[in-house]
């Protein structure tokens, strides 16, 4: 990108110079002939002495040289010694493939949200989605193809949040990217919208309920039974006596202050 700089002088020799304006901060581009700062490997200047011309070309141009370019020429011996132009630069760049988030199975009925994003282009992208090659409109009413649908699509964030998922929202979705630099898309996904399977629920609480009922049963047999009632053996009444140290005064025992013998 080439930011022109041309001018006419009496002076012999006029003192040029570039300044980056960005963020409230001047820097020097072009001083005292010759390209400082962050474009001093990658820009050049035209031939300030013969051609009258201070324009400066910028390659390979990235979004962090988006700025403010002020061109200076102070001519003394001129009547009008100083003059200025500025020129503001915007480099776009074009989005990469947007990262997408398309859930594969969803529940009739069900709050769904897809989601697409990428943060590489500028200026920043919107996005739009489309399911089966179609796009997605902003208000579902005003197409046929999604006239019973319920939902909500947000350009700038790329969310399509569905307050309630139908069978007819079934398809292949996908998004695209886009700025005035270019555009960008992610692969199609499949999204599934089944019904909720009412009998198999009512099946299965029926096997649970049958489950329960059979267990009693078979509880109740056994204890009828006898299955649960506790037996005794011959030893059930024997008892174990241990006679108490030092309790006989008579014969083998003796009872001494402290301890027994």
């Amino acid at each position: 990108v080439t930011l022109h700089c041309q001018y006419q002088t009496v002076s012999v020799s006029p003192r040029v110079e570039w300044k980056k304006i960005k963020g409230g901060e001047k820097n020097f581009v072009y001083f005292n002939g010759q390209i400082t700062g962050d474009l001093k490997d990658r820009a050049y200047i035209a031939d300030v002495a013969r051609a009258f011309n201070a324009s400066v070309t910028i390659r390979n141009a990235s979004r962090s040289d988006t700025a403010t370019y002020r061109c200076e020429v102070l001519a003394t011996q001129d009547t009008k010694a100083f003059d200025e132009i500025e020129i503001n630069l915007v480099v776009q760049v074009k989005p990469v493939t947007p990262r997408c988030v398309v859930p594969t199975a969803v529940t009739t009925g069900r709050s769904t949200e897809l989601l697409c994003q990428e943060s590489e282009g500028f200026p920043i992208s919107t996005y739009q989605w489309f399911r089966n090659g179609d796009q997605v409109p902003l208000d579902p009413k005003g197409s046929l193809k999604f006239s019973n649908s319920s939902y909500r699509l947000n350009v700038n964030t790329g969310s399509l949040t569905f307050s309630g998922v139908r069978p007819m929202d079934t398809g292949n979705y996908y998004c695209v990217a886009s700025n005035p630099a270019g555009s960008a898309q992610c692969s199609a996904q499949h999204m599934e919208v089944n019904d909720l399977n009412v009998g198999a629920i009512v099946a299965a609480v029926i096997v649970v309920v049958l489950v329960v009922a059979l267990s009693g049963i078979a509880i109740w047999w056994a204890h009828k039974m006898g299955y649960f009632k506790s037996k005794r053996g011959p030893s059930a009444n024997l008892k174990i006596y241990f006679p108490s140290p030092c309790s006989r005064t008579q014969g083998f025992f003796k009872q001494s202050s402290s301890s027994c013998m």
